[in-house]
């Protein structure tokens, strides 16, 4: 038994997101200088909030073992991997080409819906699932609509405090709703961003505090051999100091790194994202109840229709029997 030493910090994630970095920047300015448009990302999708499967690296052998005609387990993989993510391409466009036509769908409709009184539609609504239970026993049928009953009170209630009287309010106050949900996303998003930036902004500074006696220490050495020995016995918490030295570089070109500053802002910050954070919440709960109610009048309003165009049907075939009779 043994208990392994790092000698350096290349097990570390940071080292390695580094070096990734690094060779991003290396192939996109080569791809620039050759006037090429494509770029890569050294970000995995994940973190680039991309929804996409990632491959699994096949290596040397298994691409030659493919090349020869010979399917492999990783081969058979990325190959559904690939064809999934064809798939889920495609799912998005047709989602997107769907919503577009609900879109106009519902703004055809809404030029005759719009001041349709909401109450009377959550009237319909539960008198249809009042009759959805007369093969129930009756206790069970009492029993649902006890149930049916408080909720059309719950939703009537509802809808007279928030002054919701017809669906082009309903349809109004849901993009209010939302504009105000995407408002606060967008501003916790940046909150979250520069919180992520300070603190590592902080554990630089950290680590060069902590670290800055060795440099002291090396050039207290006047022998180019000596130092070189000092830098290798310590050479996993220079590589940390340095990097900690050119990340506070970057952030603060000239001067000290304002340290205490950057605690205050990101105390600040904390407790702003807490605060809206809370307020998204209650604007979740409140954007699920509006659509609740939407689908629930799109429901009646769709029941409405195909009861109007069955009308309609019946009206023009019984207009064509009194034709055949005259």
């Amino acid at each position: 038994m043994f208990d392994a030493i790092a000698t350096t910090d290349w097990e570390k994630p940071e080292t390695l997101e580094l070096w990734r970095e690094q060779w991003a920047n290396m192939v996109n300015a080569k791809f620039e200088q050759k006037g090429l448009s494509c770029r890569i990302d050294h970000r995995s999708y994940e973190d680039q909030a991309l929804d996409i499967l990632p491959t699994v690296h096949e290596g040397p052998v298994v691409r030659q073992m493919e090349q020869k005609g010979i399917r492999t387990e990783k081969g058979e993989l990325n190959r559904w991997i690939k064809a999934t993510n064809r798939i889920l391409k495609n799912l998005k466009q047709r989602i997107a080409d769907l919503k577009l036509w609900i879109e106009v769908l519902r703004e055809e409709l809404g030029k005759q819906q719009t001041s349709q009184d909401l109450v009377r539609l959550i009237q319909d609504y539960y008198g249809e699932r009042n009759r959805g239970t007369l093969h129930l026993p009756a206790y069970a049928r009492q029993k649902a609509r006890v149930g049916n009953l408080k909720q059309l009170n719950e939703t009537v209630n509802y809808l007279s405090e928030h002054k919701l009287f017809t669906v082009e309010d309903l349809r109004k106050e849901m993009e209010k709703m939302e504009d105000a949900r995407h408002i606060l996303q967008e501003g916790t998003r940046e909150k979250q961003e520069r919180i992520k930036a300070l603190k590592e902004l902080l554990r630089h500074a950290e680590a060069y505090e902590e670290l800055k006696s060795l440099q002291e220490k090396l050039n207290i050495f006047k022998f180019k051999k000596r130092r070189e020995q000092f830098k290798q016995e310590h050479e996993s918490d220079f590589r940390r100091f340095y990097l900690a030295k050119r990340k506070l570089k970057e952030a603060v070109p000239d001067g000290e790194p304002p340290v205490d500053v950057w605690k205050n802002e990101l105390s600040q910050l904390e407790q702003e994202y807490r605060q809206q954070s809370a307020q998204a919440s209650l604007l979740w709960k409140e954007s699920k109840k509006l659509r609740e109610l939407q689908v629930l009048v799109d429901e009646v309003l769709r029941k409405q229709g195909q009861r109007e165009r069955e009308q309609q049907h019946s009206d023009r075939h019984q207009d064509k029997q009194e034709e055949r009779l005259w």
